[in-house]
């Protein structure tokens, strides 16, 4: 009876863990962007603002900012800050939780066997072999890139970057119109 409370509560707690972030708010999020222009140059850093012609990419490290017209812009790959981490938690505690359910299912062994585990044993033993796989599933499933093709199409970039721009992140880098 205690096993089956465990089993049900280690569910629902996977089950529910994503409404838990379900208040934040994007309007505080950061964006990667891997920008490559029409001379094949490669831009690297985070999206700063979007203006009527020009997007601010910020390198972080280097703390400098970098203009780009959207006429010199072929493609823009972006990915939200952070999303690789959050997927490769999220797919430990699921290889956990999986793993321990499993592990809850099968049952006690019966005791005149050479080698018997309980419940929990075999719970405990498979849902700590099951969170390193889970991670590596959930980072690759969250790593992916978004890839806005613009070619110097303004209409394109209005419809498919601006609903991913903040340009609140640092105030005293707006783009210049």
């Amino acid at each position: 009876m205690k096993t089956t409370k465990i089993l049900i509560a280690v569910i629902l707690s996977t089950l529910f863990c994503s409404s838990l972030f379900g208040q934040r708010s994007n309007k505080n999020a950061m964006y990667k962007v891997w920008v490559r222009t029409v001379e094949n140059e490669k831009v690297h850093g985070y999206l700063g603002a979007v203006g009527e012609s020009t997007i601010v990419v910020l390198n972080l490290t280097r703390h400098k900012k970098r203009t780009l017209s959207l006429e010199e812009i072929k493609t823009i790959k972006f990915r939200r800050k952070g999303k690789v981490t959050k997927g490769i938690v999220y797919g430990a505690f699921s290889g956990l939780a999986l793993g321990g359910g499993v592990g809850f299912a099968s049952g006690d062994d019966p005791p005149p066997a050479y080698f018997s585990l309980s419940a929990g044993q075999k719970a405990t033993i498979l849902g700590v072999l099951a969170v390193i796989p889970g991670a590596i599933i959930g980072g690759g499933l969250s790593s992916n890139k978004t890839k806005i093709l613009i070619d110097g199409d303004l209409e394109r970039l209005r419809t498919d970057l601006i609903p991913y721009v903040v340009s609140d992140i640092h105030p005293g880098n707006q783009a210049s119109n």
